[in-house]
């Protein structure tokens, strides 16, 4: 039996809150700054805003994202392309 195992094995048999602290834990864990992914979200959201200023995008309502998050999920397909409007 692995270490991994033996911790699952373990860990089934915590009280409801200790699994709690350590569900809590192990996803805090996960959750590491990547400073790679931090730039290139910096990037594209700076890109957004400049676009967004001069009317080169427009924005969506939050209803309408999540009107286009149920219509994809719905298909089962995932879209490739942006889901930001561009102005005509």
């Amino acid at each position: 039996m692995t270490v991994k195992d033996k911790l699952i094995k373990e860990a089934l048999f915590l009280p409801v809150p200790e699994k709690t602290e350590l569900i809590n834990h192990l996803i805090e864990s996960l959750d590491e700054p990547e400073p790679r992914v931090d730039a290139l979200w910096k990037e594209l959201s700076e890109n957004r805003i400049d676009a967004y200023e001069p009317g080169k995008i427009s924005s969506v309502t939050i209803k309408e994202s999540f009107f286009k998050i149920q219509k994809v999920k719905a298909s089962g397909h995932l879209e490739t392309h942006s889901s930001t409007r561009r102005v005509k």
